[in-house]
């Protein structure tokens, strides 16, 4: 009698600590959204300044484009990725990957960085898949308790993901300032002053390289970055129940591989796919511009390349907060018109920086590029653009997903 009732306590002790349904879905979104935000401040931090770190023979550019290139071929495999090793330990072999990408950034060379940019590029796509799939899981496994629709879930919880990804250029991109321009001495080896000239509408700045010492320091918190973010995702997103390992092998080729190419395929020439395509490539052809060509013409070379840390952290900053907004105004205000205002608002700065022209060039906008006004184009626009890429990736990201229900669920 005694034992059974020590057992019975023991039980009851078992049913407090478990997690209800509503605080088990908050710890899995949170939680993956914690771990993106923990690896994309190591992410970020790099990809912006490849260019600078990692400069001689275009090592920099020529990695991430790599990077990029399998990135895309890797959303062919994603799906079979995905359903074969569930959304968790998907999401662990691509931090992983992150892990040996920075890691191979202590020594840059074509023998550590390429390929280990073709192996973060070929686990990026995963990446996301299994981060998606896992909030569409949790929307839809929580909606008939809480009572609310599945697409407004949806909308919610991929808010909070890209509030958490987008805060995550802050602190990535805050360390690199910090430390590029620490303690008022010139981190750069060169004689000359390593201030930007700005005078007459021209901006100039060299080209210089960081020391050594100042890379190792930034290298080395970016990873402890990813350190945590493998350890939040292990300890607080949750594994799926799978049966699929009493599967056959002939059963699990076709579970795996067979089905989820299939369905890929299938969904890819749909007709709602189709329409979605072009906001993807203009999404990815803005981000190119704002990461690229805005941050070299308008930041790098008119106030110095510390400034770019502080400039993306301000877009970060308003990412984070426009995003996790859109996910929820969306339930109040009708999904077409919130996207519609973010494309307005990227199309009006791509047209303000159209008539400003570039910096140094001959026009009768010139004086904008002086002192203190190119302080102003930089903030105000990394402010505004932050606010309209939230909207455009949260809606896109959204709407993606409703579409592809069917699809994102099946046979995981």
């Amino acid at each position: 009698m005694m034992m059974e009732t020590n057992q019975e306590k023991k039980e009851g002790r078992r049913r407090c600590m478990e997690l209800g349904p509503v605080a088990r879905t908050h710890k899995n979104v949170y939680g993956l959204g914690f771990s993106f935000f923990a690896v994309f401040c190591s992410f970020q931090g790099l990809q912006n300044l490849q260019s600078s770190i990692n400069d001689e023979g275009g090592l920099g550019l020529v990695t991430l484009a790599l990077l990029y290139a399998f990135f895309f071929l890797s959303g062919f495999i994603s799906p079979a990725f995905v359903n074969l090793f569930g959304t968790k330990y998907s999401l662990l072999i691509g931090m992983f990957c992150h892990l040996l990408y920075t890691l191979s950034n202590y020594y840059g060379s074509w023998y550590t960085l390429a390929p280990s940019s073709v192996l973060l590029g070929l686990a990026s796509a995963p990446v996301w898949a299994a981060a998606s799939t896992h909030i569409t899981l949790c929307a839809i496994q929580i909606a008939p308790v809480v009572k609310e629709k599945e697409a407004h879930l949806i909308s919610q919880y991929t808010g909070v993901m890209f509030l958490f990804f987008q805060f995550s250029s802050i602190p990535g991109n805050l360390c690199s300032s910090l430390i590029l321009c620490f303690n008022d001495e010139p981190l750069i080896n060169s004689s000359s002053n390593t201030s930007s000239i700005v005078s007459n509408g021209t901006c100039q700045h060299d080209s210089k390289e960081i020391e050594y010492l100042y890379l190792y320091l930034l290298i080395s918190v970016y990873v402890v970055f990813v350190a945590v973010a493998i350890t939040s995702e292990a300890l607080l997103v949750d594994k799926f129940p799978r049966d699929a390992m009493f599967f056959s092998t002939k059963r699990k080729f076709r579970v795996f591989l067979v089905e989820p190419v299939k369905e890929m395929l299938k969904v890819l020439f749909d007709w709602k796919m189709l329409l979605l395509t072009p906001m993807g490539l203009a999404n990815g052809l803005e981000q190119s511009f704002l990461f690229g060509t805005f941050t070299k013409l308008y930041i790098s070379d008119c106030l110095g390349v510390c400034y770019v840390g502080y400039a993306l952290a301000m877009f970060g900053f308003v990412s984070a907060i426009s995003s996790f907004t859109a996910g929820r105004i969306v339930k109040y205000i009708p999904r077409f018109v919130v996207m519609l205002t973010g494309a307005s608002i990227n199309t009006v700065l791509l047209t303000a920086l159209f008539v400003l022209g570039e910096p140094g060039a001959s026009s009768s906008y010139s004086e904008a590029f002086e002192s203190p006004f190119i302080f102003v184009i930089v903030f105000v626009f990394c402010a505004a653009w932050g606010i309209g890429d939230a909207i455009w990736n949260t809606m896109f990201g959204s709407t993606l997903l409703q579409c592809n229900v069917h699809c994102t669920v099946g046979n995981t």
